[in-house]
């Protein structure tokens, strides 16, 4: 098979040199002047030297696709101008199609990889072992154009004008053959070295999707919600003997709840969403709602103690009013030198950690009462709540709520 890139390029080298012909003296790479001094058609090396440089040059690359001006166009078309402009351009999936281009078929159009990482490895392998297959090929028909060659030679030996001209032909035919086959085999062999190192990356990706779902199913894992009572031992009943002597009970005593399932969300509904809370609101069957004070109330606004309160209480006075009876609504902040009250805000109990005492234990301690939920940001709260009995329900659920009900 015959062959020169020259001849599939043309239009790029056209390009390419009208660009060249445009710039200063001064801006010409000194590697690139001798085609610029050529004044009539570039010679066989002058042409692979430009070539050369034009897949190296990115700017020079640039320039040619603009001083060509249909570069663009002739990415949709065929034959040698689609081949141009995938030199020039490089499109995703260029190198192969070019190669197609340039022998006539044997090669894929260059459209995007399959869907699974192992699938574009695969093809890449297929794609690698043709290449190596057309090398193989290269190779035989130049032994067969040396055997010729040789021939000829001996024939040369007899006083026949004739077959020394026949030697000179062979001799220029094998050495344009000779420098075509050797582009085309550097641009195979790059491109097998290329497919190879594509594989590499792909099967690099491939396990790190495994590695990332592995993490992401693990850490899922660790934020669902544990179902159920969990019975505590020794030291849960210590630290429940402890919070019953130094906390003061603070659901008013007409409002105390009965029963003993403990709430479960319907499935499909989030902890951290807004629905999470109105559907807590919403059922039948009493409900003791109970707040983490300061950390629920800087998931509304920062700011200072008094200011966090007077923000939050609101919140949880439309909190009792929309919940459908009977219900009670309690907040519990750290320790204050303000007593536990209730009814400040429509209702609502307020309740002050004792001195040694946190919020969180207080908090975890009340979590036992049966239909509580818990509404923290602490993730240790809630978990500790959930084991006690209680639904446990992340802070940002009840500011989406309150933003809804604005």
């Amino acid at each position: 098979m015959r062959f020169r890139v020259s001849l599939v390029l043309r239009r790029a080298i056209e390009a390419a040199r009208e660009a060249l012909t445009r710039l200063d003296a001064d801006q010409v790479p000194a590697s690139l002047r001798p085609v610029v001094r050529a004044s009539s058609a570039l010679t066989p090396p002058l042409e692979a030297l430009l070539l050369r440089e034009l897949d190296s040059l990115g700017w020079l690359r640039d320039k040619a696709a603009a001083q060509w001006g249909g570069a663009e166009d002739a990415l949709v078309g065929e034959g040698s101008d689609r081949a141009s402009a995938l030199f020039l351009l490089r499109p995703e999936g260029w190198a192969p199609e070019l190669v197609r281009l340039a022998w006539g078929g044997g090669f894929g159009s260059g459209a995007a990889a399959g869907d699974k990482a192992a699938g574009t490895a695969e093809k890449a392998k297929a794609e690698k072992s043709e290449l190596r297959d057309k090398l193989r090929q290269i190779g035989r028909e130049r032994d067969e154009l040396q055997a010729e060659v040789r021939r000829l030679e001996r024939a040369a030996a007899e006083p026949a004008r004739s077959e020394q001209q026949g030697v000179a032909r062979w001799r220029a035919r094998l050495a344009e053959t000779e420098a075509g086959h050797a582009e085309v085999a550097s641009a195979m062999q790059a491109r097998i070295t290329e497919l190879e190192g594509d594989a590499a990356k792909l099967r690099e990706s491939v396990k790190k999707e495994r590695q990332g779902r592995a993490r992401a199913e693990k850490k899922l894992d660790e934020h669902r919600i544990t179902p159920g009572w969990v019975r505590g031992g020794a030291d849960l009943a210590r630290l429940l003997d402890q919070l019953a002597a130094a906390a003061v009970r603070v659901i008013p005593e007409n409002e105390v709840v009965a029963g003993r399932s403990a709430l479960r969300l319907p499935e499909g509904v989030r902890p951290d969403g807004a629905d999470a809370v109105e559907w807590v609101l919403a059922r039948s069957g009493p409900k003791h709602i109970l707040v983490d004070g300061y950390n629920v109330g800087l998931a509304l606004a920062a700011g200072k103690a008094a200011e966090v309160r007077a923000r939050l209480e609101p919140v949880l006075g439309r909190i009792r009013t929309v919940a459908r009876p009977p219900r009670s609504v309690t907040v519990v902040y750290d320790s204050s030198i303000e007593a536990s009250r209730t009814g400040g805000v429509a209702g609502v109990a307020v309740h002050f950690a004792p001195p040694g005492i946190t919020a969180d234990d207080v908090i975890v301690g009340m979590a036992a009462t049966a239909g509580t939920v818990v509404i923290s940001n602490d993730r240790e709260v809630r978990e500790r709540s959930e084991r006690a009995g209680a639904l446990a329900l992340w802070a940002e659920a009840l500011v989406a709520w309150a933003r809804r009900r604005r």
